[in-house]
């Protein structure tokens, strides 16, 4: 708020779920998560991604924002400025994007055991 972003909300920590999820689809159809750069937003990127899954529908877009490693929101803005922040959005990830990035990175996906195992995960 203090840089002039609007329409944005906050959880304490890594604690999204379905609810929160819902309250927002009260709002709007289309949310765009932003998680710090580093293991821990990964991590907490999956969890919100599995929360989404759970609520998602044909009329909901859910994208992931990951932000460069050191970084996270306040600092992002506060030293890249608004703009840059609001312009890297344009980095952000489908929620099938970044479902099969990431499962993909733990599968081979050259083979037809590997494509059978990220289908039945998936």
């Amino acid at each position: 708020a203090q840089h002039n972003i609007t329409n944005v909300v906050a959880t304490l920590g890594t604690a999204t779920t379905a609810t929160h999820l819902k309250q927002l689809l009260r709002y709007t159809q289309h949310i765009i998560f932003c998680f710090d750069g580093d293991k821990a937003g990964q991590q907490a990127a999956w969890r919100a991604l599995e929360q989404a899954l759970t609520i998602l529908n044909d009329s909901v877009q859910i994208d992931f924002m990951f932000l460069p490693e050191a970084e996270d929101p306040d600092s992002f803005v506060r030293t890249q400025g608004r703009q840059a922040f609001l312009d890297y959005r344009t980095k952000a990830l489908s929620l099938s994007e970044f479902l099969l990035g990431s499962l993909t990175q733990k599968i081979d996906t050259h083979t037809l055991d590997g494509k059978s195992k990220l289908l039945a995960i998936a």
